[in-house]
C-alpha cells in the first residue's frame, strides 16, 4: 500500500527491510523486502505456477467478455471489475519478479541466534532481527544507517584516549563518569529495546529528558516507538471493522464479547444478544446482482449500527448474518430494541421480489435477554451459549413466515438447555 511505503520511507536511517514466513491462513510461505533508496517493495515468494494461474485466468476473463452469448450489463461490469483486478496483482507478480531477479542486497544476513541485533562496525549498518507474532511464526529483519553511532563512538574513543594522558586519579574519575553518563544510558537504551511497545511507553527511558547526543537517540527512539504504536492502531482498528459494513468484524466479537458479558452481568445489568439474518438474501444476490446486495447489506448494518449506539455493539459475522450485543435495565428495553431494528429494517422498503409475500428486504432476529447475576460463569462458554439460544430464535422466525422478531428472557443456567435443544435439532 502507498501509505505503507511512505511510513516505511520515512523510518529515520532505514536501509533495507525483509519480511519472511508462513501465512497463518493458506499454510503457505511469504517473503516481502523493501529498499527506500530504490523506493520499491516487492515479493520474494512468487513461482512461475503462480504466474501461470493467473495468466491463464486472464485469458479465460477475457474469452468470458470476448464472447457472443448474452450478458447483463451486470455480468459484464462484475467481469470486467474481476479482471482489472486480476491485472493488477498480475502485473504487481511480474514486477516483484523482475525486481527480485535484478535486485543484488549489499549485505549477507548475520546469524542472530543468540540476540536480535547486530552492529557491523566495518559496513557502519545495524542489523535488527524481529519474530513475528502469528501462529505459524516469520521474522522482520532490518537494516539500519549506524553512520551517527559509530561517529560517536570514534569521539567517545578520542576523548577517552586525550583523557587517559592526565594523572591516574583523574583518569579513573572520568571513567567512572564516562560509564555512569554515557555507557549506562546506552545499555538501558538497547535494553529497552528488546523490550514490548505497550513496556517501553509504560517505562519511558529517562535518558528523553536530556539535551545532549544520548538525549537526542532517545528522543528519537520513543519517536520511533510512537510510530510503531501508531500503525498498531491503524491494524487494530482495519482488524476490528467488517471492510464492507464498517461495522465489528469477528474479531472484535471474538476479543471484546466475553468482556461485555462479564461486565455487564455481574454488575446488575441485562445483556442482550440478537442473532439478526437478512431473508432470502441469495435471492436477492441473483436477482439484483452481487454489487446492489453488497448496497443492501451496508443500509441494514447503518439500521443495525444507529439502533444499538450507545448500549453495545454490532458485528458481521458473515454473508448476511449480523450479531449485536446489548446492556439494558431490563429485558423489555431488550426487546424493544430488537423491534426497532425490525421496524426500521423493514421501513427501508429495499425492494427484493425473491422475498414473497413482503417483496422487500426484511429480516429475522432471534433475541434473548440475559439477566444479570452473582454467580461465577465462564464468559468464553456463556458467549457461545448465548449465540446458541439466540439461533434457536432465530431458527423459529424463519420456519415461521420470517420477517420476525423472537424474544426470551433467560438466566445463565437456562442458556445451556436453550443450547442443547439447537443441538437436538441439528
Amino acid at each position: 500500500m502507498p501509505t505503507t511505503k511512505d511510513t516505511l520511507f520515512n523510518i529515520p536511517h532505514l536501509r533495507f527491510l525483509e519480511i519472511s514466513g508462513t501465512s497463518d491462513y493458506q499454510g503457505q510461505p511469504i517473503g516481502v523486502r523493501y529498499s527506500p533508496k530504490e523506493q520499491q517493495a516487492w515479493r520474494t515468494d512468487i513461482d512461475d505456477t503462480e504466474v501461470t494461474v493467473l495468466a491463464a485466468r486472464l485469458k479465460e476473463l477475457d474469452a468470458a467478455l470476448s464472447s457472443k452469448d448474452e450478458k447483463t450489463q451486470a455480468r459484464i461490469n462484475k467481469l470486467t471489475y474481476v479482471k482489472n483486478k486480476l491485472q493488477s496483482d498480475f502485473n504487481s507478480l511480474q514486477s516483484s519478479q523482475e525486481i527480485h531477479k535484478t535486485y543484488i542486497l549489499p549485505w549477507s544476513k548475520p546469524d542472530l541466534s543468540q540476540q536480535h541485533w547486530l552492529l557491523d562496525l566495518e559496513q557502519n549498518i545495524l542489523h535488527v532481527c524481529i519474530e513475528l507474532r502469528n501462529e505459524n511464526r516469520g521474522e522482520l529483519w532490518l537494516v539500519l544507517d549506524a553512520t551517527e553511532l559509530q561517529a560517536f563512538r570514534k569521539a567517545l574513543a578520542r576523548s577517552l584516549l586525550f583523557e587517559a594522558s592526565g594523572a591516574f586519579l583523574v583518569s579513573l574519575v572520568l571513567i567512572y563518569w564516562v560509564t555512569l553518563w554515557i555507557v549506562s544510558p546506552l545499555k538501558r537504551l538497547a535494553n529497552s529495546m528488546k523490550s514490548d511497545v505497550e513496556d517501553i511507553r509504560l517505562n519511558i527511558p529517562k535518558e528523553v529528558q536530556r539535551d545532549d547526543e544520548i538525549g537526542d537517540l532517545a528522543r528519537s527512539y520513543m519517536s520511533l516507538i510512537q510510530k510503531i504504536e501508531n500503525q498498531l492502531g491503524v491494524l487494530q482498528q482495519q482488524t476490528d471493522t467488517d471492510p464492507l459494513t464498517g461495522l465489528g468484524s469477528r474479531y472484535k466479537y471474538s476479543r471484546d464479547g466475553k468482556a461485555f458479558l462479564m461486565h455487564h452481568l455481574s454488575h446488575g445489568r441485562y445483556v442482550g444478544y440478537m442473532v439478526c439474518d437478512i431473508d432470502n438474501f441469495k435471492a436477492y444476490n441473483d436477482l439484483y446482482g452481487h454489487i446492489a446486495g453488497d448496497n443492501a447489506l451496508c443500509m441494514v448494518a447503518s439500521v443495525i449500527g444507529e439502533q444499538v449506539k450507545g448500549q453495545g455493539f454490532a458485528v458481521r459475522l458473515g454473508g448476511e448474518e449480523f450479531v449485536v450485543v446489548i446492556e439494558a435495565n431490563t429485558s423489555h428495553e431488550i426487546e424493544e430494541v430488537a423491534k426497532r431494528i425490525h421496524h426500521a429494517i423493514e421501513d427501508l422498503s429495499i425492494l427484493h421480489r425473491g422475498n414473497p409475500p413482503f417483496n422487500r428486504v426484511t429480516i429475522s432476529i432471534g433475541s434473548i435477554a440475559i439477566a444479570p447475576t452473582q454467580q461465577d460463569f465462564d464468559g468464553e462458554a456463556l458467549l457461545a451459549e448465548a449465540f446458541d439460544a439466540a439461533d434457536v430464535h432465530l431458527y423459529h422466525c424463519k420456519t415461521n413466515g420470517r420477517n420476525k422478531s423472537h424474544h426470551q428472557e433467560v438466566t445463565t443456567g437456562e442458556l445451556l438447555d436453550i443450547t442443547v435443544e439447537k443441538q437436538c435439532r441439528e
